[in-house]
């Protein structure tokens, strides 16, 4: 996935239980994403495009404008 330009990416340390690191792990080897850390990127994204559509409100309370 490219790198788009002016976005900022900012390093966050996660805390999970091992069953769901074995689990991502397996998704690694499976070749399904390259690493950890692009799983649970896809992961966060997901989930914030899904709350946002069904609330239709970002996470800190604004309207969405899209």
């Amino acid at each position: 996935m490219a790198k788009k330009k002016g976005k900022k990416v900012v390093v966050v340390n996660v805390r999970l239980p091992e069953n769901i690191i074995s689990w991502i792990d397996s998704l690694v080897e499976l070749n399904v994403y390259n690493s950890r850390s692009e799983a649970v990127r896809e992961f966060s994204r997901r989930y914030i495009l899904k709350a946002k559509t069904k609330s239709n409100k970002s996470i800190g309370g604004e309207e969405n404008s899209r």
